[in-house]
């Protein structure tokens, strides 16, 4: 059940992020399917602040496990 909430969770998170920041490369995508639920949370809420891409590689590149 919660693997199927989490799925969920990230399906409408990647929806989202594809209409504020555009097509994604895969390889972001694989970056966000990697992060944890409370990342995953924090960054729910801070992509409407986003106005590109770029602002998401940089939040991507400040949390923990990013590259």
């Amino acid at each position: 059940k919660e693997e199927g909430e989490r799925k969920k969770a990230l399906e409408i998170l990647m929806r989202q992020l594809a209409r504020r920041v555009g097509e994604m490369e895969e390889s972001l995508k694989v970056r966000v399917e990697q992060l944890s639920n409370s990342q995953l949370d924090e960054l729910s809420e801070v992509l409407l602040d986003f106005a590109g891409v770029e602002d998401l590689l940089v939040w991507l590149e400040g949390q923990p496990g990013q590259e």
